[in-house]
């Protein structure tokens, strides 16, 4: 690249970069500035209030009072108005000012209460306290009382308005220094894609703890902040209204007591572990060959129990519909380690933790050319310590280079000192697959009911919520298509949660067939195949449940035809240990 043409790219970059930081600017400053008026109107009510308390009681005799309602599509609000007349020091006054929250709301009863007092003191010429500034006495209030419930609704508007319009204008500023410094390392090694971050250049990368720390606490507070009042108009819609549907909207707070769990969980992981660094002594790892180095975890001593280590794969898409956006993440490979005790070493305030991966010659390259379609490598390295568990992740650079080779496989002796090889027996425990022999030889492969409760609970609750959006739909007459299209997807939601919870599978391996059978709760469908018509048997990837990749043996016939044998193996060790038990019980007659 010529000097020119560096220079004319380096100036564009420079326009972009604050082009961006003006843009996200120019964004949080009505979010911004509508905090800042709703917390200063919260904060000028509440400085009156303390000044009035040294304030003159006086009689005040009402003129006139009326309740101004406002009804809108969505809400009615309330306002009291009214006119009343005072004497102090021997002159008299006239005041309209009922309290220092003005205009219209419908937070609480306070307009329709007031609103009925002052009427019935009008009607029976009653006097009324007011109170008097005395070193201004035309400024006079009926009710000095702070209503809290107003003030914390400014307070909360203003707090949620102003954070996310600051936010977004620092973040906007900082993200922009990151870019336009990354962009200055791909124009200094564009073929070195590995170089552009700068902690993947220095090969000390952070874990994303701290990151995840700030995220949750931000959108706890942001959920509950917006979900709060719910708690507010659901028993009010309830009990007033006889609205029972209405419960459905108790969702939104049990999230935020979730998220609030998630962020305390992240402070107290914060506050014990703080930041970890993954060291690497070559960088990147490289695709058809290693992913290496040590994880430096802040801990006295290492825990009893093994270190996890996940690597995964993960495609990242974000998909646009008019103002709604989607982001969806897919794990597309991944594999799982435990960690030999005897290989960690420990400083009495830090322990080193080894890291060693076989990445597969035909594995997708860490790609994040295209905002809407990237894919990441992340490493989670996990383990059960006494209180809050450890657990870092972090963003790997994988790529493909001069280095990469179709036929990379790691030394045996580096993959023994690092990971922990379990027993078969021990994987089959962990798998939850129930083996016994047969009388004429082989074995049977039981798959039982409810092997995962954890995420047959977790469908089981998702497709309850699916139902009760559909009960909305009905209640408030939505156009049938909608109801009709939510019914069809939830019939398939219905028909996973049965699987998880009544599924059944069944293998029966013997030197003369191959029997499937599955069904709920009892094997209702059978399928045979010939020991020498069986083309292969693997382990395939399966279901994915959030971040975590299942795997299924999988059986194809000579014709081509292909069939899962057995679902839901939470470990690919485990599933490559009953591919090989069928193929031993099948013999030497079998292909696969």
């Amino acid at each position: 690249m010529s000097p020119t043409n560096s220079n004319a790219t380096t100036a564009t970059s420079r326009f972009s970069n604050a082009k961006g930081i003006g843009c996200m600017v120019l964004f949080g400053l009505p979010f911004a500035l509508a905090g800042l008026f709703a917390g200063g109107f919260a904060a000028k009510s509440l400085v009156k209030a303390f000044e009035a308390r040294s304030w003159v009681e006086v009689p005040a005799q009402i003129l006139s009072a009326e309740l101004e309602v406002s009804s809108g599509s969505d809400s009615t609000t309330y306002s009291v108005n009214a006119r009343y007349r005072y004497t102090y020091r021997g002159k008299t006054y006239t005041g309209t000012r009922v309290s220092f929250h003005g205009g219209a709301d419908n937070i609480g009863s306070f307009h329709q209460d007031t609103a009925a007092k002052l009427r019935e003191a009008q009607t029976t010429d009653a006097l009324v306290p007011c109170y008097v500034d005395p070193e201004a006495p035309e400024e006079a209030v009926l009710f000095r009382q702070v209503r809290w419930g107003m003030v914390m609704f400014l307070g909360l508007f203003g707090l949620l308005f102003g954070g996310v319009g600051f936010g977004i204008m620092i973040f906007g500023v900082i993200g922009s220094r990151r870019v336009a410094a990354d962009e200055r390392r791909q124009q200094e090694k564009p073929q070195e894609p590995w170089t552009w971050k700068q902690d993947w250049a220095d090969g000390r990368i952070l874990s994303s703890n701290k990151k995840t720390l700030i995220f949750s606490t931000g959108f706890a507070l942001f959920w509950n902040l917006i979900s709060l009042p719910v708690l507010f108009i659901v028993p009010t819609e309830v009990s007033e209204k006889g609205n029972y549907l209405a419960l459905l909207g108790l969702v939104f707070p049990l999230v935020g007591f979730g998220l609030i769990i998630w962020a305390v969980r992240s402070w107290l992981r914060w506050r014990r572990f703080g930041e970890s660094i993954f060291e690497m002594p070559k960088v990147p790892g490289i695709v058809g060959g290693p992913l290496a180095g040590v994880v430096r975890a802040t801990m006295a001593r290492p825990p009893e129990t093994s270190f996890r280590q996940t690597l995964s794969c993960v495609q990242i898409r974000r998909t646009s519909s008019g103002k709604n956006s989607n982001t969806t993440e897919k794990v597309i490979w991944q594999e799982r380690r435990k960690i030999k005790r005897s290989s960690l070493t420990s400083t009495g305030k830090e322990v080193t933790i080894p890291v060693f991966f076989a990445i597969p010659y035909d594995a997708r390259e860490t790609d994040e050319k295209d905002s809407s379609n990237r894919t990441v490598w992340r490493l989670e390295v996990e383990a059960e310590v006494p209180g809050i568990d450890y657990s870092a992740s972090f963003e790997v650079p994988v790529f493909m280079t001069p280095e990469s080779s179709p036929i990379y496989e790691p030394q045996e002796e580096v993959v023994e000192a690092v990971v922990e090889k379990l027993p078969d027996e021990e994987l089959l425990r962990l798998s939850r697959v129930e083996v016994e022999p047969l009388s004429g030889g082989g074995h049977r492969f039981h798959f039982p009911m409810a092997r995962y409760p954890g995420q047959a609970a977790g469908l089981t609750l998702f497709l309850a919520l699916w139902g009760g959006a559909i009960a909305l739909m009905l209640h408030l007459d939505a156009p049938f298509l909608f109801p009709l299209a939510f019914g069809l997807f939830g019939m398939l939601i219905l028909f996973g949660v049965l699987d998880l919870w009544l599924g059944i599978q069944q293998i029966d391996a013997s030197p003369r067939d191959l029997v499937l059978r599955s069904g709920l709760v009892a094997p209702l469908f059978v399928r045979t195949l010939g020991a020498e018509d069986i083309a292969e048997i693997r382990a395939a990837e399966g279901m994915r449940s959030g971040k975590h990749l299942f795997y299924d043996v999988k059986v194809r016939s000579r014709g081509g035809k292909e069939r899962v044998a057995g679902k839901r193996l939470a470990e690919k060790d485990q599933a490559e240990l009953i591919v090989r038990m069928i193929q031993q019980s099948l013999g030497p007659r079998a292909a696969g």
